[in-house]
């Protein structure tokens, strides 16, 4: 009995925490209007990560997107994004246990497809991010059965936002941790 008061006394102690550290949130970037200086970039993430055990069980995830140090949305399972992102270079990077750092120059009027792969992780699962072609036979899938587009959504805190930062600052002394080069 002892034990589970105890318990309930720290987990009524987390949850007030993480109620309050949310309180001070920034939202998502709001989609910019498609132009001749932009490129459109989806975001595609199919499912959660397969755990198997005691069978199979596929947990649903979200990760962050990033462009820079602006964040742009969460996503998970069976969910697509679009953006249109100024044309030229960028950093874009996903944020689960770990950052995964797209280096992408990208060319107006040109369409690039990205597909968020969940990963097994120590404590919250990795992501990690392959482009697709606009010839991928999987991509009309995707986009018309699997997933279905959502807007931007869900808050990010300033330590959040710092960390990107701090990412950012990290890749930039050192290009080797960047994961992924679009040209």
């Amino acid at each position: 009995m002892r034990k589970t008061s105890i318990f309930l006394i720290f987990a009524g102690i987390f949850s007030m925490v993480m109620v309050l550290t949310s309180c001070a949130s920034i939202p998502p970037a709001e989609r910019m209007a498609p132009d001749a200086d932009t490129a459109r970039v989806y975001f595609i993430m199919t499912s959660g990560v397969t755990v198997t055990g005691f069978g199979a069980v596929t947990v649903g995830t979200q990760f962050t997107l990033w462009n820079g140090d602006t964040f742009l949305s969460n996503i998970g399972g069976s969910q697509y994004l679009v953006f249109n992102f100024k044309a030229g270079p960028n950093t874009i990077m996903a944020q689960g246990n770990n950052f995964f750092v797209i280096d992408a120059n990208l060319t107006a009027g040109n369409t690039y497809y990205f597909r968020v792969i969940t990963l097994p992780g120590f404590s919250r699962p990795h992501v990690r991010i392959v482009q697709l072609g606009a010839d991928d036979p999987d991509l009309d899938r995707y986009l018309k059965n699997d997933c279905k587009e959502i807007v931007p959504k869900g808050k990010v805190s300033d330590s959040m936002v710092a960390q990107a930062a701090k990412k950012l600052t990290e890749i930039r002394n050192d290009p080797e941790k960047i994961n992924l080069v679009v040209r």
